[in-house]
Formats: C-alpha cells, sequence, structure tokens
C-alpha cells in the first residue's frame, strides 16, 4: 500500500515512537495554540541517530523551525 498524503506519511514515521507522539503532543498545546506564549522547544538525544531522525520528521511536518547544534 503505497503512502500518498502528507498525514500518511507522518502517521508512518511516528508509528512506535513514543518519543516523536510526546513531542507532537507538547507542540500541539503549547506552539499551536494561538493565546499561549510561544517558546522554544529544546530537544537533545545522546543517539546522533535518533537526534537526525526526530529532526527530519519535525521539519517534515513544517511545524517547526529548526536549528541543529552539533556537539562533540
Amino acid at each position: 500500500m503505497p503512502i500518498g498524503t502528507r498525514a500518511e506519511k507522518l502517521e508512518f514515521l511516528t508509528f512506535g515512537s513514543l518519543i516523536l507522539r510526546c513531542m507532537f503532543y507538547i507542540l500541539q498545546g503549547y506552539i499551536l495554540k494561538p493565546n499561549v506564549k510561544k517558546s522554544k522547544l529544546l530537544v537533545t538525544e545522546a543517539t546522533p541517530l535518533y537526534a537526525w531522525f526526530y529532526e527530519v520528521v519535525l521539519r517534515f511536518a513544517y511545524l517547526v523551525q529548526l536549528e541543529s547544534k552539533e556537539t562533540t
């Protein structure tokens, strides 16, 4: 079954990822509501592959503008 719409792709990408679902819940509650003061969301992850995946999914959703800060 091909994945066609953006919503279907987001559903596929977030399937089984509790952290991504929590991030979207936070974004829905704090960023998307008009009467809430806007603030930054800091996401930290020890594993670079997971951090990259979260960044890709959040950029795909067009919800936040991300600045990737890599530390060594």
